[in-house]
């Protein structure tokens, strides 16, 4: 029913064309394009949505339309109740949503930045001051993202901690790497093996232990070299109160195996960050 709802816009706007097989994609390449663009990517007949092509108004009127087209590719619907819609009208022309995407597209793949998209509209879903969502409905959200992403809870926490805003380590990561001259190939390769590797987090949760926490810090310390990528710091995370005390706990455990350190202690409630520099580590014990 989607699809049919998109092909009679897209007849509405350019006219009867042989579209029935095409597969519609929302698409952000500025109010300059045409709201409609059709190309083939080798079997498949792709019908381009140019969402910056309309006006604020028409806009709306074309995401009320295609509404259920814009959860599939770019949110999270979960049809229970509204108060599970992380992508709003609002949200889907958020402009610090729409920065960032427009960053990270030139470098990651569309599935890596459907998945950032979705992460972060869950993040703006958490900071709306008119609705509660608990935490546990938040992890729910999570869980069924990672039903179809890989890494889709690292990313999501990523986008929580701010390491994709403007002033994110993922950005330094990446204009470092435009100036070390690497291939743009070799960027998302790179981009899944932190995220698979987590050279330089560590999230901790209200159920962890702190032996194994300070095991996980040790080993990111120990490795930092390793990575395609120079490694600046070593944060250790956690959101709550019960996950805080876990990683204090964890933090002193860590310092007593340590002759010298020197860490940066952030904390924005909920949230808590001790950011752990490894050229300072000296003496530290490993097991």
């Amino acid at each position: 029913m989607v699809i049919d709802d998109f092909v009679d816009t897209v007849r509405d706007a350019i006219g009867d064309v042989d579209i029935d097989d095409a597969q519609p994609q929302i698409v952000r390449k500025g109010e300059d394009h045409p709201k409609f663009n059709i190309k083939n990517e080798g079997e498949k007949n792709i019908i381009e949505l140019n969402i910056d092509a309309w006006d604020k108004e028409s806009r709306e009127d074309v995401i009320r339309q295609l509404g259920p087209l814009f959860h599939e590719q770019e949110g999270i619907f979960l049809p229970e109740t509204d108060k599970y819609k992380i992508i709003s009208e609002s949200g889907i022309s958020d402009t610090r949503i729409n920065e960032i995407v427009d960053f990270f597209s030139q470098y990651l793949s569309d599935n890596q930045t459907t998945l950032l998209r979705r992460c972060l509209s869950i993040r703006q879903d958490w900071e709306r001051d008119e609705i509660y969502i608990s935490r546990q409905e938040m992890d729910s959200m999570k869980y069924d993202l990672s039903q179809d992403f890989d890494h889709a809870f690292t990313v999501s926490n990523l986008v929580s901690s701010g390491y994709y805003d403007k002033d994110g380590y993922f950005r330094e990561i990446f204009e470092n790497l435009d100036e070390s001259g690497v291939d743009h190939s070799e960027y998302r390769r790179i981009y899944s093996e932190i995220l698979q590797e987590k050279p330089f987090f560590v999230f901790v949760g209200g159920s962890d232990q702190p032996p194994g926490v300070v095991k996980e810090i040790k080993n990111k310390l120990s490795k930092y070299t390793s990575y395609p990528i120079q490694i600046e710091f070593v944060d250790a995370l956690a959101v709550g109160s019960r996950a805080r005390g876990v990683l204090e706990r964890s933090i002193l455990e860590f310092q007593r195996d340590t002759d010298c350190v020197t860490m940066l202690v952030e904390v924005d409630n909920p949230s808590t960050r001790y950011r752990i520099y490894p050229d300072s580590v000296d003496g530290m014990t490993l097991e």
